[in-house]
Formats: C-alpha cells, sequence, structure tokens
C-alpha cells in the first residue's frame, strides 16, 4: 500500500504539470492526500509503546510513513522546480495525525452504569423501525463490539430500549460524542426539552469530570463541550449534544471514579486521530520577507489568498487575510514559515 500511495503522488504531481503547462492558470490549488491516508494506517504500528505496534512489521517495511512523506516532497519539489519565477506559492498542511490510545466505548459503558443507556432485551424490537437503515446497520455494529460478540440474525434488531434510554453514545473512532434521547426530535425521544435536558447533560458532565485514569489522579477528560453552543449555526441541532474529549495521548487501560467504578478501555485504537497542529510555507514576489509568524488558523487562508489575488475579502467570510505575509510593494522574493494551529479541529479531534 505505500508503494501505491508513493506512485500516486508522483502521478498526481504529473498531472498538474500537465495542467500547469496546458492552461497556465491564475490560481492553481493541488492537494496530496497521500501523507493523511500514510499517518491513519501505520502511524499506532511504527509507534513503540502502542498496543498495535508491530515489531515484524516495522523490520520487514521500515518505516512506511516516511516513505509517503518522501515521495510526496519529492512530488511537490518537482512541480514546483516548474512553475516560473514570478509565482508566489503557499504550501498547507491543514493539520496533522497524533496517536491515540482508544476510549470509543467509554461513553456507551459510562451511560449505562448510569442507567441513562439501557439495552433492550433480546427478542424486543422496541422502537428500532423508525430509525433509517445506515443508522440501524452502524448501531448494529456497534452493539457487537460493546457486548463482544456478534449477533445472531435474529437479534440484530436489537439495541437500546428507547422508552428508558435518556442518552446514547453515537458511533464515533476517537472520542465520546452522545445525543439526549429528547422529545420530538429523535424518533423515540422521552427527555423534555429545556430542565429536564439540561438536568441529564449536567448529570452526564459531572459523572465524566470524575473520572480519573486508572491508578492516578489525572483526568480521564480533556474537554467536556456543548456542541450546539460551541457551534452554533442553522445545522447545529445535527451536532451532538456532548463531546467527550478523552485524555488519550498515552496508554491506558481503564477509567474510574467512586461514582460508577472501573470502566475498562475496550478500545483496541486501531487508527490514530487527527491533531489541530499544522504549518504552511510561503515564498515568491507577492510574500514579504522577515520572520516566522504564528497564530495562522485554517479559515484565514482563504482571505489571504483572495487578497494576493486582489480580490475584495467579503465580510461574512470567516477569518482575516494575514497582512504580515503579503508584501505592501515590490520586495524580493522571500519565504515565511507560520506554525498553523485550526481552533476548530482543537475542539472536535
Amino acid at each position: 500500500m505505500a508503494m501505491l500511495l508513493c506512485v500516486g503522488a508522483r502521478k498526481r504531481a504529473a498531472i498538474v504539470n500537465d495542467l500547469i503547462r496546458m492552461t497556465n492558470p491564475e490560481l492553481l490549488v493541488a492537494h496530496f492526500p497521500e501523507l493523511h491516508t500514510a499517518a491513519h494506517q501505520w502511524l499506532h504500528n511504527e509507534t513503540p509503546d502502542h498496543r498495535c505496534y508491530d515489531a515484524a512489521l516495522v523490520s520487514a517495511l521500515g518505516t512506511p510513513i516516511r516513505q509517503v512523506y518522501e515521495a510526496v516532497d519529492g512530488a511537490i519539489g518537482k512541480l514546483v522546480e516548474q512553475l516560473p519565477p514570478e509565482t508566489t506559492v503557499l504550501l498547507v498542511c491543514l493539520g496533522g495525525v497524533r496517536v491515540t490510545h482508544g476510549g470509543a466505548y467509554l461513553l456507551h459503558d459510562l451511560l449505562h452504569r448510569l442507567g441513562l443507556s439501557v439495552l433492550a432485551r433480546p427478542g424486543d424490537p422496541k422502537s428500532w423501525r423508525y430509525f433509517p437503515e445506515p443508522v440501524r446497520r452502524a448501531l448494529r455494529r456497534c452493539r457487537e463490539i460493546w457486548t463482544g460478540h456478534r449477533l445472531s440474525n435474529s437479534a440484530q434488531r436489537l439495541n437500546l430500549d428507547w422508552s428508558k434510554t435518556r442518552a446514547f453514545a453515537l458511533p464515533w473512532a476517537y472520542d465520546g460524542y452522545l445525543r439526549i434521547n429528547q422529545r420530538r426530535r429523535e424518533p423515540c425521544g422521552i427527555v423534555a426539552e429545556g430542565a429536564e435536558r439540561e438536568q441529564v447533560l449536567a448529570e452526564i458532565e459531572e459523572a465524566v469530570h470524575l473520572l480519573r485514569l486508572a491508578g492516578t489522579d489525572e483526568p480521564a477528560a480533556k474537554a467536556v463541550i456543548r456542541a450546539q453552543k460551541e457551534f452554533p449555526g442553522a445545522a447545529s441541532s445535527e451536532l451532538p449534544d456532548l463531546m467527550v474529549l478523552w485524555n488519550n495521548a498515552r496508554p491506558f487501560d481503564a477509567v474510574e471514579s467512586a461514582q460508577v467504578g472501573r470502566i475498562e478501555n475496550r478500545d483496541p485504537a486501531g487508527r490514530s486521530a487527527h491533531s489541530s497542529l499544522g504549518g504552511m510555507f510561503a515564498y515568491g514576489p507577492l510574500i514579504a520577507a522577515g520572520p516566522t509568524i504564528g497564530g495562522v488558523r485554517d479559515f484565514d487562508i482563504a482571505p489571504t489568498i483572495l487578497e494576493l489575488l486582489g480580490i475584495n475579502v467579503p465580510r461574512h467570510l470567516d477569518g482575516h487575510a494575514m497582512s504580515e505575509l503579503i508584501a505592501s510593494g515590490p520586495s524580493r522574493p522571500g519565504v515565511r514559515a507560520s506554525k498553523h494551529v485550526p481552533d476548530s479541529a482543537e475542539k472536535t479531534h
């Protein structure tokens, strides 16, 4: 697979070079996703203290991630070599990938311990039919993992007893997301909007804050976020009601508290998570020479590109142009580096 990603990066660069020669565009955006794919695929296999570390793989293949990075670096280098000298170049990495040590099922188990999420009895279809088939398939798979065995065909309709479930965890790979089983919003909602909903959310938040990594005084969660308040907008009702960002940067076997006891970390963590840390490099006649700048966010990039193109930035557009990056007049080509920290990614991954 690493070889295929390397070949893909080289082919992508060749296609982009052909486009430049044929069209001479004023603006061209090229995306190399191979780096992201490689990191998700192998980072946990290459990290020695991870439960998925594969010494035999590393011995046989070396570091596939490095191979892909070198291929993409070479492909970008050849692309840049073909650009005319008057070209301004922005090389942007919107985010990275970090090692995570699991926690995907902790929230489900916590809700079960608190009595807020109740499994349906075998043979009891409850209101399963009200959920769309894609949601049913996802929940069936999650229940297989949560219960440790594959359900029989006759039992695949079962999951939660929605007449008793007040909050339920959403299938998610890295952290804990949940929805309140809210009346008039969920197909079988039982929790009233307002004071009752607030009471359930507050109970869950308190229980999460009490959790510690087993055997330590270290909090089990880095943050607990009310998604609708943090990300308001027309579609905010579709977001999770609560996001729990677990403290999973190092190995842990369980979380615990006096309230709920010990909850095992049953997540094999066979994949890495997203990181908000990225970077940006810029050079060309429109770039002001100077020291490294910081505090750049992902939504500052679009306004900056518009200003470089001489286009007025719409007022409704999030972010602002990085004026300190842009040359105010005729200048020698400069190279600038910027630490890139997209705030939104920090709160959701």
